[in-house]
């Protein structure tokens, strides 16, 4: 996964650029630091949840304590790439004293989620095995007793 898409940029892990499609063309907008990389990671594998500081200091800088005005100004560089306002938020949501949250839609590389759909039909196949296997039932059984019951619970309703 090399290109993460959130919002309207495009965030590439390897070169740490931010990118937006311009007249068919990406124009490149920022290029982030390690640690404003790592942060914006962070969000987005956390999208629409709240990063804590905490989180921020012992992932991004190895450490349990980094002062506030260091993520502060960290965030602020993130905000600026894209072009968000901190009073009202479309990417970076501000919550007081807790943390941080990727607001922004995001799309992570069509190769993983071909992977990620293969690995879920896999997943349910395994289940449906499992299932036959301990009840000792089909589906079709299980789709034929759950109709009786249908028909059951119209007759006693009449």
């Amino acid at each position: 996964m090399e290109e993460i898409q959130i919002g309207e940029y495009k965030f590439n892990k390897i070169t740490h650029h931010i990118s937006k499609n311009q007249s068919a063309n990406d124009v490149i907008i920022a290029r982030l630091d390690y640690k404003q990389s790592r942060i914006l990671e962070l969000l987005v594998n956390n999208h629409r949840q709240i990063v804590s500081r905490e989180t921020f200091a012992t992932e991004v800088w190895n450490t349990s304590f980094v002062s506030d005005a260091t993520i502060n100004n960290k965030i602020c560089a993130l905000r600026k790439a894209f072009a968000d306002n901190s009073k009202h938020p479309t990417y970076i949501k501000t919550h007081p004293q807790v943390g941080y949250e990727l607001l922004a839609p995001v799309i992570t590389d069509s190769k993983n989620h071909s992977s990620l759909v293969k690995q879920s039909e896999h997943l349910i196949q395994e289940f449906f095995a499992y299932f036959n296997s301990q009840l000792r039932v089909s589906i079709g059984q299980v789709l034929m007793l759950l109709g009786f019951i249908a028909i059951v619970m119209l007759i006693l309703h009449k």
